[in-house]
């Protein structure tokens, strides 16, 4: 049997670990975001800064659960520069409904936030893993559109 899980509970010091490591192997998700628990990215420069601002700002934090709150955080800061020096309602509104192709340092490489006024969902391209038994596997090429 196949277990597949959505991304939201994939984390391997939540949810991986808690359920055991023998369970969890096997399973597959989608994942967009990297992962402080994987060396993979330990010479990465995005996580560098992650780690940095982690252990500066929040050093009692979970450094593995932050991920996707550090990313929305940057997200809202491209969208506050962008609006220059007007932060009216409607300039806010337009650039948060107008980002095309921003790369955070966070997400997997080719993962971009791609925002419109008819389309609002940020991001809809993701990479398929496999949990190996201690880490997860990324898969294949990034899917979606």
């Amino acid at each position: 049997m196949q277990h597949v899980l959505l991304s939201g509970v994939s984390s391997i010091s939540t949810v991986l670990r808690p359920a055991g490591f023998d369970a969890s192997t096997g399973a597959v998700t989608a994942l967009w975001l990297k992962s402080p628990e994987d060396s993979i990215w330990d010479g990465d420069d995005g996580m560098n800064e992650y780690r940095a601002f982690m252990k500066e700002w929040a050093p009692n934090e979970a450094i593995e659960s932050s991920v996707f709150e550090y990313s929305t955080a940057q997200m809202i800061v491209e969208i506050l520069k962008n609006c220059g020096d007007d932060l009216s309602r409607e300039n806010l509104i337009n650039q948060a409904t107008n980002v095309r192709g921003l790369q955070l340092s966070m997400f997997l490489p080719g993962v971009t936030i791609n925002i419109s006024p008819s389309a609002r969902v940020g991001w809809k391209k993701a990479r398929m893993a496999r949990f190996d038994g201690s880490r997860w596997l990324l898969l294949d090429e990034i899917d979606g559109n």
